[in-house]
């Protein structure tokens, strides 16, 4: 099978699986690189989920970087519909560039368009929620776009200069079940022993995200710390909070006692506990 015979973005990330760019483009040059985008662009008409994309005209553009030189094309959702054309838009709400790789690994599904940004894979000039939001007019098996962030660096690198609602949007890309158990298992890998508390705590949070609320529970015992979904033991502290705001303590760009006074972390049970917490993981690692 050839990039001209896939049938299904799932098809498409397949035939990417293993290859580098440099693979991607020389074989882009020698199907010829107009053939391939049309059947990327015929893939993209197939799976357009109208629920999903603005009732109002709004416009995302792409300016791809090929071996045969830079291509755009515009993605018009509207009353519906999605039109699709191979010429820059006079007034699109935001434009991306990304080398002919990039995009065919966005458009299926094998890259986070949030990750790509952290990455310097893509730039963006305009609405750069739109930019990520836009994966998710098609109907696409978005599980190979999952995000580097097993440790809490690599989760600064990510969330730096991101706004909440690109956070919101990258995970729900991701998917948020899988990107808190990379979270809580990079925390828990970066605990401090000697930083945690001498008695066994339960420290619950309870997130609101795009998917629905969650909630996480650390438990911190004779110097190990684990973790768990759900509250399955009394906590001696709650904080709830939204889901980017987790992100940005867990990564350490947000102080959790400035989160407190700020208002964007409210708690039930004990402020002492609380106060601590950030500082029973090795965020700088």
């Amino acid at each position: 099978m050839t990039l001209l015979e896939v049938v299904t973005p799932e098809q498409l990330a397949e035939q990417l699986v293993g290859r580098t760019d440099g693979d991607v483009d020389a074989l882009a040059a020698e199907l010829g690189v107009d053939a391939v985008l049309g059947k990327v662009f015929s893939l993209l008409h197939d799976r357009f989920r109208p629920a999903s994309a603005p009732t109002l005209a709004t416009t995302v553009q792409w300016t791809i970087g090929t071996p045969a030189g830079p291509r755009p094309a515009s993605l018009t959702a509207q009353d519906g519909r999605l039109d699709i054309a191979g010429t820059a838009a006079r007034t699109p709400r935001v434009t991306l560039h990304a080398s002919l790789p990039v995009f065919l690994r966005v458009i299926s599904g094998s890259l986070n368009g949030l990750q790509a940004f952290a990455d310097g894979q893509l730039r963006v000039a305009g609405d750069e929620t739109l930019a990520l939001q836009h994966q998710l007019w098609f109907d696409v098996d978005r599980r190979g776009a999952r995000l580097t962030i097993s440790t809490p660096r690599e989760l600064a690198r990510l969330v730096a200069g991101r706004s909440d609602a690109e956070l919101d949007t990258g995970l729900l890309i991701a998917g948020v079940d899988a990107a808190l158990e990379q979270i809580c298992a990079g925390m828990v890998d970066h605990y401090l022993p000697h930083k945690g508390p001498r008695q066994r705590t339960i420290v619950e949070f309870s997130l609101r995200t795009k998917a629905g609320d969650e909630i996480l529970q650390f438990v911190a015992d004779g110097g190990r710390c684990s973790h768990h979904r759900g509250s399955r033991e009394k906590p001696h502290v709650t904080l709830m909070m939204r889901m980017p705001t987790f992100l940005r303590i867990a990564s350490g760009e947000l102080g959790g006692v400035v989160a407190l006074a700020q208002g964007s972390v409210k708690l039930r049970g004990s402020l002492l506990t609380a106060r601590t917490v950030p500082g029973w993981f090795d965020l700088r690692r």
